[in-house]
C-alpha cells in the first residue's frame, strides 16, 4: 500500500555483547617522554603534571585489562621550560591502548623542565708547514665554526677555544680540505665534546698565489657625467692601470672587469686636467694609473651648433671659446 516501504539487511542478525559497567576507580598517573631529543646538548628534567591520580571508568572487561595509565609528553621544538596539556591513555599488559576506557580528567596540564647543557667554544685550525713558493694562506676555517663541550662548571668558563689536530699544507698550491679530529688531549680533565658527537670537524685552508703589482696596459678612458649638448675626448685615450693581484687572477679577467673613467659632471666647454677613477674586481686592489692625470676636452656637440643646424642663426665661435678653464680640485685615487 501507499506509504509503506520494504527494507532488508544483510546479515539480518548481528551479535551484541553486553558487559557490566565497572565502578569508577582511581589509578596512579605515570609520565613518559615520547620524543626524547636527539641533541646531546638538550636535557629534559622533571615532568610535573597537575594531578598524580586519575579516575578510570568503562566496561568491566576493559577496566580489568588496565595495567597503567600513562601521560605521553612531547618535547617538540621546545628548548626551554614550558607548560602544556597532554592526553592520558590507558594501557594493557602489552602496552597497547584500551580505547574503551574513559579517563578523567581527559587532559592534564604539565610543567616540563628543559635545559641546554655544555659550553660553546671556537675551533682554531692547527696549520703546519708552508704552501709552495709564490703561494700564501688566504683563509683557514672549520665547519662547524664552533663545538659544544661539557664538564665541570668551574672549568668550562675558562675554555674559550680549542684546536684541531695538525693539518699539513706543505708545498700546497690549491685549497686544502680535510676532516680532522679536535685535539682532545689539550682539553682540561673532565671536559668532553658533546657536539659534534664524532669529535671531528671539516677544515678548509684557502691557498692562493701571492699578490704583487701588475700592469694592465691600454685601458680605455671613459668620460662620464657629461651634460647634454656636449662632446668630450680624453688625451691620452688609453692609459695603464697598476693593480695588486696575482697572475692567476689576471688570467681570469673578463672584458669589462676593469673600468677607467673621469667625471665631467657640471663641467662646460673647455680643457681640464682630471684624475681617473678605476673600478676593479674584489680580489684586486687599484694602486695607481699611468699617467695619473689625463686631459679632457669638452666642446659643444654639432647638434647644438647654430652654424650646423639648418634654420638656426648665430655667428661662429667667439674669442671666449679659446679659454680653457681649470677643473675643480683633483681627487687622489684610493686603494
Amino acid at each position: 500500500p501507499d506509504g509503506v516501504r520494504e527494507s532488508s539487511a544483510d546479515p539480518s542478525f548481528v551479535p551484541i555483547a553486553i558487559s557490566a559497567r565497572a565502578a569508577p576507580r582511581e589509578v596512579t598517573l605515570t609520565t613518559r617522554i615520547v620524543d626524547q631529543p636527539e641533541a646531546a646538548t638538550l636535557v629534559v628534567g622533571a615532568l610535573e603534571p597537575d594531578v598524580s591520580m586519575v579516575t578510570i571508568s568503562g566496561p568491566t572487561s576493559a577496566i580489568d585489562r588496565v595495567v597503567k595509565v600513562e601521560l605521553p609528553v612531547e618535547i617538540g621544538d621546545h628548548r626551554t621550560d614550558f607548560r602544556e596539556s597532554f592526553v592520558p591513555v590507558a594501557l594493557d599488559a602489552d602496552g597497547a591502548q584500551i580505547p574503551e576506557v574513559e579517563i578523567q580528567p581527559d587532559q592534564v596540564s604539565t610543567d616540563v623542565s628543559v635545559t641546554l647543557r655544555g659550553h660553546q667554544v671556537a675551533v682554531f685550525v692547527d696549520v703546519t708547514g708552508q704552501p709552495a713558493s709564490g703561494y700564501q694562506v688566504v683563509e683557514q676555517r672549520t665547519i662547524p665554526l664552533s663545538i659544544v663541550v661539557d664538564g665541570p662548571d668551574e672549568v668550562l668558563d675558562s675554555i674559550v677555544y680549542v684546536y684541531t689536530q695538525p693539518v699539513d699544507i706543505t708545498n700546497a698550491t690549491e685549497d686544502v680540505s680535510t676532516t680532522v679530529a679536535i685535539d682532545q688531549e689539550s682539553l682540561p680533565e673532565g671536559v668532553r665534546i658533546l657536539t659534534p658527537t664524532s669529535g671531528e670537524v671539516q677544515v678548509i685552508v684557502q691557498i692562493s698565489q701571492q699578490a704583487s703589482p701588475q700592469t694592465l696596459p691600454g685601458q680605455t678612458v671613459q668620460v662620464t657625467g657629461l651634460d647634454p649638448g656636449f662632446d668630450a675626448s680624453s688625451e691620452p685615450a688609453e692609459i695603464d692601470v697598476i693593480v695588486e693581484t696575482s697572475t692567476q687572477q689576471i688570467t681570469r679577467l673578463q672584458p669589462g672587469d676593469i673600468v677607467v673613467s673621469v667625471s665631467a659632471s657640471g663641467l662646460g666647454p673647455g680643457t681640464y686636467r682630471l684624475r681617473p677613477s678605476v673600478s676593479v674586481p674584489p680580489e684586486m686592489s687599484w694602486i695607481r694609473t699611468d699617467p695619473e692625470l689625463v686631459t679632457v676636452s669638452i666642446v659643444e656637440s654639432n647638434a647644438f651648433n647654430g652654424d650646423a643646424v639648418p634654420g638656426l642663426g648665430g655667428s661662429g665661435p667667439s674669442a671666449d671659446d679659446d679659454v680653457s678653464p681649470e677643473a675643480s680640485p683633483i681627487q687622489s685615487p684610493t686603494t
